[in-house]
């Protein structure tokens, strides 16, 4: 995840490290939320979830928290 919230290069994550950081109950409820089959909310989490976290920083930095 480090690489995500940097300007290095994005790393992959695997489905295995996936499970390991998200609950197989809370990416059940995602999926079923999204109306994906557990399977199919793992593939895309995989694919598009360093490059979310990467355009969520693009300094390279947590964006300032809102002090709203």
């Amino acid at each position: 995840m480090r690489s995500w919230v940097s300007t290095d290069p994005n790393k992959p994550i695997t489905v295995d490290e996936l499970q390991k950081a998200i609950d197989i109950d809370k990416l059940t409820k995602m999926a079923k939320t999204a109306g994906l089959s557990v399977d199919k909310a793992k593939e895309m989490l995989t694919e598009y979830l360093p490059v979310l976290i990467d355009k969520f920083t693009p300094d390279g930095k947590l964006p300032p928290k809102d002090k709203s």
